[in-house]
């Protein structure tokens, strides 16, 4: 009988804990989401000096990220027009 019990209170303790994970990395996505849209929305020059959003080049640019050699601690990211 306790065998029983102690395999329901693991069970318990295995689905609080996977919902609390679950909870934490839904709320990370949810962080990362607004973080890039309000990014988004920062201004951008382009080469030809017009200031724009990013948001306003949706579906027409792609950005490309490059880190560079010095361990990786700066990141250059170019914005290629399709």
């Amino acid at each position: 009988m306790t065998n029983v019990l102690n395999q329901q209170s693991t069970g318990i303790i295995v689905l609080v804990a996977l919902f609390l994970w679950d909870n934490k990395k839904e709320e990370e996505q949810l962080a990362q989401i607004t973080r890039d849209e309000t990014l988004s929305r920062l201004p951008l020059r382009l080469s030809t000096n017009r200031v724009v959003e990013l948001v306003q080049l949706r579906d027409t640019v792609r950005p490309v990220s490059i880190n560079t050699p010095l361990f990786f601690t700066h990141q250059i990211i170019h914005i290629v027009v399709l």
